[in-house]
């Protein structure tokens, strides 16, 4: 394929274990910029913030009804895709995934989702 871009993933990684990471993709191959930690728990639901401004990624995850981080936990600097556009996808696993999404940019935040 020849789509190229980031994505911050929650997942189980075989060689991590339970993670939160920062994804590059590249016509068909991938690379992990930024990989921390996580130990989230299946069947509760977690929120994602992810900004990209030019190289700089960050990228954070809570569980949802609980504070926000006040820090970035997963950071990066890449500079293989400095410019583009924002999308959502999600692997669908059998289980919800994506109930809500907000968007914004640099000029426009993305606006709170209600709890």
């Amino acid at each position: 394929t020849s789509e190229s871009g980031y994505a911050a993933v929650l997942g189980n990684h075989s060689s991590e274990g339970r993670s939160f990471r920062i994804v590059r993709w590249t016509a068909g191959s991938s690379g992990t910029p930024a990989s921390v930690p996580f130990a989230w728990v299946s069947d509760r639901l977690y929120r994602i913030r992810f900004r990209g401004r030019g190289a700089d990624l960050m990228a954070k995850v809570w569980e949802a009804g609980t504070a926000e981080p006040v820090d970035w936990m997963a950071t990066a600097n890449d500079t293989t895709h400095a410019a583009g556009r924002v999308g959502l996808f999600g692997q669908n696993t059998g289980r919800q995934f994506a109930s809500r999404a907000a968007f914004g940019t640099e000029a426009l935040l993305a606006p709170a989702l209600p709890a």
